[in-house]
């Protein structure tokens, strides 16, 4: 799975951080009677699911669109029995579809991710899903509303690993993101300053070079993100240290290059306690390896 939020130390480096008709009687029936039944397919978007609360969200809110169906069919079956007219029937329908439409678009919004981008193409099927339920699903294409401001300062401080956002930032609009898509949002950020004192025991020049490890990738799936934000290193570093190695695709027992500023910084500060996403940042500061201005665009990916 990717990142919850590509912003790890590893993407501290020179460019900023790292860098979602049917309502009348006869065929349309039809599709009435097939939507009902194969809306229990929703299952297949399980796939995906990171955590048993997501799951059991997904499927509560699964049930209940299926539920909804089922009732409706039973009481499609009594109106008729009892002589009822077609429109008042396709009434029923397009009230029901609506509702589905909007428990499926609350469902994509809640649970993002995969579901998003399931949600579009499931809106984009108008020749088998009903167009009430279309229309509310097409609203993810373009209207998906961003994650509130303290779900994405939980998950920036989750994935770079620190207590607080000014460990990394000077300041995070976390209110505006520049931008919202099926899958992750951007917001603009200011990337914090270190006086001398705290930049003393992080290498440079020939320092720098000398100051390196050689680290073994652990297991299989370890990437490259994982080493930087392991050691405390920017992945800009990172490639600059391991000249022809394809960091795209680690094998288990590689071995990296590594500089040590992360055991420096501790050293030389006496704080055991320091994130590697700050190491990270102090040593892109000292090697001119952030923009001048310190803005950067952090893109959080949804979960």
């Amino acid at each position: 799975q990717q990142p919850a939020a590509d912003v790890s130390a590893a993407g501290l480096d020179a460019h900023g951080a790292a860098a979602f008709p049917g309502a009348f009687p006869g065929v349309a029936a039809r599709r009435h009677a097939a939507f009902a039944s194969g809306s229990s397919a929703l299952a297949s978007l399980q796939q995906g699911v990171g955590s048993a609360g997501r799951t059991a969200d997904f499927w509560r809110r699964a049930v209940t669109i299926y539920a909804g169906y089922k009732v409706t069919q039973v009481r499609e079956v009594a109106m008729r029995v009892l002589g009822r007219p077609d429109v008042e029937i396709a009434d029923v329908w397009d009230r029901q579809h609506r509702t589905a439409g909007r428990d499926m678009y609350e469902l994509c919004v809640r649970l993002r991710g995969f579901y998003l981008k399931a949600g579009q193409f499931i809106g984009s099927r108008a020749d088998f899903v009903p167009l009430q339920v279309c229309d509310s699903l097409k609203l993810l294409c373009d209207k998906v509303p961003p994650l509130p401001p303290a779900k994405a300062a939980a998950l920036v401080l989750h994935e770079l690993g620190i207590s607080e956002l000014s460990d990394v930032f000077e300041w995070i609009d976390l209110q505006e993101p520049l931008g919202s898509a099926s899958i992750a949002q951007v917001h603009k950020a200011k990337l914090r300053s270190f006086t001398s004192r705290e930049l003393a025991g992080v290498p440079r020049g020939r320092r720098r070079r000398a100051s390196t490890a050689a680290v073994e990738v652990p297991r299989t799936g370890q990437s490259a993100w994982d080493v930087c934000n392991t050691h405390g290193v920017s992945m800009h570093e990172l490639q600059r240290l391991n000249k022809g190695v394809n960091l795209d695709q680690l094998s288990p027992g590689q071995k990296l290059n590594v500089p040590r500023f992360l055991p420096l910084v501790r050293a030389t500060s006496g704080d055991t306690d320091v994130a590697p996403a700050a190491a990270a940042l102090m040593g892109a500061s000292v090697n001119g390896d952030v923009p001048a201005d310190r803005l950067v665009a952090v893109k959080i990916q949804y979960p």
